[in-house]
């Protein structure tokens, strides 16, 4: 009777064991898959909504997190989706978590433009600032150089 019942025992075990590993199996990737999301989401934050970040060298403004996804809205309005797990192993730049920063637009204006047309120009950009809330009011026109002032 004693060998009857280790023999059960045996059974059983080498039932729940292959159970086990048939479940590892299936779920493993998907429990370290949820494990990592979480981990970046809660952990690392790297960025909130409304945020406007760079990855894989494009500009994204974050619309919603998720705990698996986050959906990112490129500048043209087309949305992109990133798994939290793949963005994880991903260099995030975040321009709201980042000390003041600034752009540079460079572009020719010709050498006889009136002043009057050039001060008109830093209006219009001064309003267009003002009226976008995600640029910082402050702006500076700055003149870099003068290209063939000789020529006439």
């Amino acid at each position: 009777m004693a060998s009857f019942a280790g023999n059960c025992n045996q059974k059983l075990l080498l039932l729940l064991s292959s159970q086990l590993v048939v479940a590892a199996f299936m779920f493993g990737n998907t429990c370290k898959t949820i494990f990592e999301a979480i981990v970046f989401v809660f952990v690392m934050h790297p960025f909130d909504v409304g945020d406007r970040c760079v990855v894989d060298g494009v500009q994204l403004l974050v619309e919603e997190m998720n705990i698996l996804t986050t959906v990112f809205l490129k500048l043209d309005n087309e949305k992109v989706y990133y798994p939290n797990s793949v963005l994880a192993t991903k260099p995030i730049s975040n321009y709201y978590r980042s000390p003041d920063m600034g752009d540079t637009i460079e572009f020719s204006i010709d050498f006889l433009t009136p002043a009057k047309t050039i001060g008109r120009l830093k209006e219009e950009i001064k309003k267009h600032l003002e009226a976008n809330t995600l640029w910082h009011r402050n702006h500076l026109v700055v003149v870099k150089e003068i290209e063939n002032v000789n020529a006439f």
